[in-house]
């Protein structure tokens, strides 16, 4: 018996828009009809459903497999403007839930992006559009511990690489106030390894206090008056 076919949709839930690239006027997705012996593409089909917008340009694409019981990466780390190859294997579906939801390793209740399940695998397109941290599972196999993350992190398209500041912040450990090298320095964000900016705070005579955030890494954007990157270093803040 087939498994129930669901449909792929433009998805906005949880501060994140996903777009599910399935066109047949731009990049397409393809669905290819596997032996269940030897996984040989047997033929491809198309599928008639929305486009990803021809204005998105991804900066990284990444690769994400769902096959033998389990998502390869099951944690993914972008940046807002990358997209990601989404290899859904036959009888397996990507639904996004909550945080709680995967963490007791359930199913439902869903928050709206669910792809599959297909009876033959399938490829798509997904391109995230604001930071967030992306929690997903395969509903008939969550049992089984197949789940994983997406942590999208905010863009750095169009930022010159060469331009960032070489000088680094310290102390690190830090404990109380880092030190931003650089007279311009306007603001430090820092961002958890879930993605999650922990701090938003002003650099003030060279310095960022650090203080009231919990002991871990983070990621350190330092951004001038006008918002742009001016470095990124990672950071170990002790309580």
């Amino acid at each position: 018996m087939h498994a129930r076919r669901r449909r792929a949709t433009d998805t906005p839930l949880g501060g994140t828009f996903f777009h599910v690239d399935q066109g047949l006027c731009g990049p397409v997705a393809r669905v290819w009809l596997l032996s269940n012996k030897t996984h040989r593409t047997m033929r491809t089909h198309t599928l008639l459903i929305a486009l990803l917008s021809t204005s998105l340009q991804a900066q990284t694409t990444h690769t994400l497999v769902a096959t033998d019981f389990q998502f390869t990466p099951d944690l993914l780390t972008i940046e807002v403007g990358d997209s990601i190859n989404l290899f859904l294997g036959a009888g397996h579906s990507f639904t996004q839930v909550s945080a709680t939801t995967w963490n007791l390793g359930q199913g439902y209740p869903t928050l709206g992006l669910d792809i599959g399940v297909f009876p033959q695998a399938t490829e798509h397109m997904l391109a995230p559009q604001t930071p967030d941290t992306l929690y997903y599972v395969c509903v008939p196999h969550v049992n089984m511990g197949m789940k994983g993350r997406i942590v999208i992190l905010p863009s750095t398209i169009g930022m010159d690489e060469s331009a960032l500041s070489n000088a680094p912040l310290y102390p690190n450990p830090v404990v109380d106030r880092l030190r931003i090298p650089g007279a311009i320095a306007f603001r430090a964000r820092l961002y958890d390894p879930m993605g999650r900016m922990a701090l938003d705070a002003p650099v003030r005579g060279g310095f960022v206090d650090v203080r009231g955030i919990a002991s871990g890494q983070y990621l350190v954007h330092v951004l001038n008056a006008q918002g742009g990157l001016l470095q990124r270093e990672v950071v170990l803040v002790l309580e």
